[in-house]
């Protein structure tokens, strides 16, 4: 019971990572810069951990010859899901951030196993998994669609419909990072430096970009330090980010992978309806309604069948 309520709290950090980000990118004036901040602290604070645990920092590079080339792409990916959020969240608030792109991570998730995509095992889809995905695009289209008492709107419904495709995209690609570093971490021996060295591969690709795209990193370094005097939280995103997939490599084998996600999942769900509906760490409230809640508990049922069918 200790590990499943910790399990729940710890998929809170994802909804508040969003929240977080989003808000430094008010300040960043750029996503790319608020992911590459949240990247930075985030490697930091692994670092830490590492050092603390008594835990070695380097890793030999002959552990990926002979491996395929995709083992180098978690930070990729991870930046690039990373910069979605930040750039969806103050569009389609927090509950759509956190579900559409959990629509693409199942739909992902079952394709990796249908076909054993990065040397991962196969696992055929069976008849309650179609059910479970049935039941979370329900669930999906009933929040997203018919959820929100807000009857404002900010942008066009096409422009609404192309970051909602952008999200769910962003699962996709998180989907597969997932599978990636679960084969990284098997060739390095070690989650915790496999998800430090996502991170550092991050930073250094949204530096990279930030500089490409003309970003005055100096000048915006200067507004965020000036935003700290008001909003001293908004440089927490990176620490939730590195905690959630820390504490999630190591609840995993106490109470298995299908498990932790249906928990974290709930966590993530429950903190981004109270972001919403309370416009927490400064977001744009979105009262919550019915339809919203019975599309929530939809996506719930959905992906219990989906992780433990």
């Amino acid at each position: 019971m200790l590990f499943s309520f910790l399990t729940i709290l710890i998929g809170t950090t994802p909804a508040m990572q969003a929240a977080v980000n989003s808000r430094l990118g008010h300040y960043t004036k750029t996503p790319f810069l608020a992911s590459a901040i949240s990247f930075c602290l985030g490697s930091l604070f692994l670092l830490i951990a590492l050092y603390l645990t008594g835990d070695h920092i380097g890793f030999d590079l002959s552990v990926f010859q002979n491996k395929p080339w995709w083992l180098w792409t978690a930070g990729i990916t991870g930046a690039f899901s990373l910069t979605v959020n930040v750039l969806v969240f103050p569009k389609l608030g927090s509950i759509q951030t956190a579900l559409l792109p959990i629509v693409g991570q199942i739909i992902m998730g079952l394709t990796i196993d249908q076909f054993g995509l990065f040397n991962a095992p196969v696992s055929q889809i069976k008849l309650i998994k179609v059910v479970g995905v049935l039941f979370v695009i329900a669930g999906m289209l009933l929040t997203v669609l018919f959820g929100s008492k807000n009857k404002r709107s900010q942008i066009t419904t096409k422009s609404k419909y192309a970051w909602q495709f952008l999200a769910i995209l962003s699962g996709l690609v998180f989907g597969m990072q997932i599978a990636i570093n679960g084969q990284a971490g098997i060739a390095m021996g070690s989650p915790v430096k496999v998800t430090l060295l996502a991170f550092v591969v991050g930073s250094f690709l949204l530096i990279s970009i930030s500089r490409l795209t003309g970003t005055p990193i100096r000048e915006r370094l200067k507004d965020v330090k000036i935003g700290l005097k008001t909003d001293r939280w908004i440089l927490l995103g990176g620490i939730f980010g590195a905690c959630y997939v820390m504490l999630s490599a190591w609840l995993a084998p106490m109470l298995g992978t299908g498990q932790l996600i249906v928990l974290s999942l709930s966590g993530q769900l429950l903190f981004s309806t109270l972001i919403d509906q309370f416009g927490l760490f400064k977001a744009e409230k979105r009262p919550i309604s019915v339809n919203k809640i019975i599309g929530l508990i939809l996506m719930f049922i959905g992906v219990f069948l989906v992780h433990f069918a």
